[in-house]
């Protein structure tokens, strides 16, 4: 049946590890997910919360830290698939619409925050009803588990008593984690708080790097020159959508500044093109791509909310071509047509790095990543975050 729940998706395959995870968790063992970004760990929850919906009227709860992308990811369901979400940016009628949709047995799963079931002072009573007001849960999915790690880069606190919350208080005996990278230490910390007896059988993992991507370093005296010179470069000269990671604030700002004011006007790009007569109106179009226009923002932690909600919708619709970002870019983001990512600084992490990278090609386009190595540290120590478990 899982074949044809497949179809229901729009699918007509499953892609490597999505079909090994449903069936473990329709048959009700944990596991651990280790898929790429783009390898399709969305339906890895999303098709056995289907038919756990449909043949028992149980609801799936997957907790989610992404509460800013939780609207979109229920807006992109299929036809025939009902999910909801519960975060603080509801209203109490939209918040209780939710709640009797949910009673009702009208929601396959619901997307929360872990905050929502362990509040940020590690108490297990969060903003979320008891079980005596929900349907039966047929399984938790933990959505970027390594946020339980101590060893991730992202670890949260309220991740740590997740899964007790879930067992001891709901009731829940079967989890899924999902992620998309994990080192040896990270899975070692994710499968003890998911309960998972046997590591191995249980984690189901995917190519570590899409074979889409093409995967290149240099050496530079001078990065900004080398920079440009590669964004105008055929490699990279007509790359749709581009992210460009650097590991300090003020960096992405001068960074975005730099690429404005060398490439928006450089003649090579440019050629003949004509602006239209100024006579005549312009009419407002659907972004389309021009490969002569290089619209570029910054994007970081320490910027506004409405000015990072701002950045990111004009890059999800394609009015913005490139942005310069912190790690505070990315998580959970979902463009199909990324084209290419640059590590203007160095990933911290291995499990950063292929993080980061997977954001690129997941329509399973060629899609091209480059790193810029510091000149002056040796490659052993350039490489020595990514040789540490």
């Amino acid at each position: 049946e899982t074949r044809k729940a497949l179809a229901v998706f729009g699918f007509t395959r499953f892609k490597t590890g999505q079909e090994k995870s449903i069936e473990r968790i329709l048959n009700g063992l944990s596991t651990l997910v280790v898929l790429s970004t783009g390898g399709g760990k969305s339906l890895c929850y999303q098709l056995p919360a289907y038919l756990y919906a449909r043949h028992l009227g149980a609801v799936t709860l997957v907790i989610s830290p992404l509460v800013s992308l939780m609207d979109d990811q229920i807006s992109e369901l299929p036809p025939g698939v009902r999910g909801a979400c519960l975060h603080s940016g509801m209203t109490p009628a939209q918040r209780d619409a939710v709640l009797a949709d949910l009673r009702e047995g009208k929601v396959h799963f619901l997307l929360i925050s872990p905050e929502a079931i362990v509040d940020r002072s590690g108490s297990s009573q969060g903003s979320f009803p008891g079980p005596d007001r929900l349907p039966p849960i047929a399984f938790a999915c933990i959505d970027e588990a390594h946020c339980m790690s101590e060893w991730s880069h992202n670890f949260r606190p309220s991740y740590l008593r997740l899964c007790k919350v879930l067992r001891q208080r709901y009731g829940v005996r079967c989890f899924l984690g999902l992620t998309a990278t994990a080192t040896r230490s990270t899975c070692r910390d994710v499968v003890k708080h998911l309960g998972i007896e046997d590591p191995e059988t249980a984690t189901v993992r995917g190519a570590t790097v899409p074979d889409n991507l093409v995967l290149s370093v240099s050496r530079d005296a001078n990065r900004d020159e080398a920079l440009i010179e590669l964004l105008k470069g055929d490699r990279f000269k007509s790359c749709e959508s581009i992210i460009i990671y650097c590991s300090r604030r003020e960096q992405t700002t001068r960074v975005a500044t730099l690429i404005r004011t060398s490439l928006q006007y450089t003649p090579e790009l440019v050629g003949r093109y004509q602006p239209p007569p100024a006579k005549k109106p312009r009419i407002k179009k659907a972004a389309t791509f021009d490969p002569r226009v290089w619209t570029c923002e910054s994007y970081h932690a320490g910027l506004t909310a409405a000015k990072r909600r701002s950045v990111q919708k004009a890059f999800m619709s394609g009015r913005l071509r490139v942005v310069v970002a912190t790690v505070a870019f990315g998580m959970g983001l979902d463009k199909a047509n990324v084209r290419a990512v640059l590590h203007y600084s160095m990933a911290k992490s291995f499990e950063s790095y292929v993080q980061e990278v997977g954001r690129a090609g997941r329509d399973g386009q060629t899609s091209h990543c480059h790193v810029f190595l510091d000149p002056e540290v040796s490659l052993f120590d350039c490489f020595l975050p990514f040789l540490l478990p």
